[in-house]
């Protein structure tokens, strides 16, 4: 006897490769926790029970943390984009301009942005009042391990990115060897 189509079973396709969507972002998440936050591994049982809010909300109080330590030791720190000059921009200042997710540097400050059509995007921003340069990212994950690991004094862009309006430069799934130049 054929099996009659019935409307549900692509519902139930689409609920389930979006939960094994979910599951695989939040081991995602597990994973960054476990190289970035010290002495995770300890409690590993406990991150497997936490949510992605809540796996998010610890790396950004670690990174916080850290940068906060780092901050007092690179207070002098001086970026050659910006050939010295102090940004003029406070955290309430970036907070009023709608980033939530950011890192204000002496010379410029970084950011994470949500963007239409499920992209992320991070942002440099120097004292000039505009977006210096942006990358972009399909994937909430992806653009938050590249925020957190990118160290814009040493690294001159983040990684992973799939495309850089300001240069035109694309990389299918993030790989930079091929990088191509759209028109």
């Amino acid at each position: 006897m054929a099996k009659v189509p019935n409307d549900n079973d692509g519902d139930n396709k689409n609920k389930a490769k979006k939960a094994a969507n979910i599951g695989g972002e939040k081991q995602n998440l597990i994973n960054l926790v476990l190289r970035v936050v010290p002495h995770a591994k300890e409690c590993i049982h406990q991150l497997n029970q936490a949510t992605s809010s809540q796996l998010v909300t610890l790396l950004m109080e670690t990174e916080i943390a850290r940068l906060t330590g780092e901050k007092e030791i690179q207070k002098e720190a001086k970026n050659p984009k910006t050939k010295g000059q102090s940004v003029s921009f406070t955290n309430e200042d970036i907070i009023q301009l709608g980033y939530n997710y950011f890192t204000n540097y002496t010379t410029c400050f970084v950011a994470l942005e949500e963007m239409t059509f499920n992209s992320y995007r991070i942002l440099y921003i120097d004292n000039s009042d505009f977006i210096n340069n942006c990358w972009y990212y399909s994937s909430f994950v992806e653009c938050l391990v590249a925020f957190i690991v990118w160290d814009p004094f040493v690294e001159l862009e983040p990684t992973g990115w799939f495309r850089n309006p300001k240069t035109g430069r694309r990389r299918p799934d993030g790989d930079p060897r091929f990088e191509y130049i759209h028109h």
